[in-house]
């Protein structure tokens, strides 16, 4: 058995293990070989990857990620490497990366994924919470009782019925969007808004992104739009 490429799963994406010997042109036909064998496998995906077992400089990371991209469906979002003695640098080509994958799939973006934080998969029940030092992205639901606080930027991929408190270090440029916008409370800085329903029952729900963001002492919600995106302070 080959050994030179391994891939191993992480909580947040993929390790890749490298043969520290051998010759990196013939290490990028074996990279390529095992993410096009493995592609089914791996699926579909937003992740993160490390690397392991050879000291690797900013141009063969790109290579390899280039690689990657052709050879499977992932989208590598961030790369955690803590060899690197230049992480300023490396964090703006990996920042160029993932601009140039978001790019190609037309998509608006709305921070790099060098700074934007966390990545959490799964739909949040009552009762549950995240707290985060930086924003965070939610692949899923926040369901009622359930609270996301951020420093930084909130991203639900899913509905949010729950409790989000994005800019909670006092930063009123902070947002909150999903793509189901029906929540129980949303509060930016230190300003806060309410479900328009006094009830407490569940808004309808109104099938399209929106973003919530504060101006002038009030928190409006939008739908998103490459104007009102352009408009932020982010």
């Amino acid at each position: 058995m080959n050994n030179s490429v391994v891939i191993k799963g992480m909580k947040s994406g993929i390790t890749l293990i490298l043969d520290e010997e051998l010759d990196f042109e013939e290490l990028k036909a074996q990279i390529a070989e095992k993410f096009a064998s493995s592609r089914e496998f791996l699926g579909r995906s937003d992740i993160a990857i490390s690397f392991e077992g050879r000291e690797l400089d900013i141009d063969q990371i790109k290579e390899i990620l280039d690689i990657i991209d052709i050879n499977s469906d992932l989208n590598i979002i961030y790369v955690i490497d803590n060899n690197l003695e230049d992480n300023e640098v490396f964090d703006k080509e990996i920042e160029a990366i993932v601009r140039k994958q978001e790019e190609k799939a037309g998509f608006i973006r709305v921070e790099t994924a060098a700074r934007f934080g966390e990545f959490y998969k799964g739909s949040l029940r009552s009762g549950q919470s995240i707290t985060s030092d930086n924003g965070v992205i939610i692949v899923g639901d926040v369901n009622a009782g359930a609270t996301v606080i951020a420093k930084g930027n909130i991203v639900i991929l899913g509905s949010i019925f729950g409790t989000a408190h994005a800019g909670c270090d006092g930063n009123y440029n902070a947002f909150v969007a999903a793509l189901d916008m029906r929540p129980t409370q949303i509060r930016i800085g230190d300003i806060i808004a309410r479900s328009a329903d006094k009830k407490g029952k569940l808004l309808p729900a109104k099938k399209r992104p929106e973003i919530a963001y504060a101006n002038d002492g009030n928190i409006y919600i939008e739908e998103i739009s490459r104007e009102v995106l352009n408009d932020l302070k982010f």
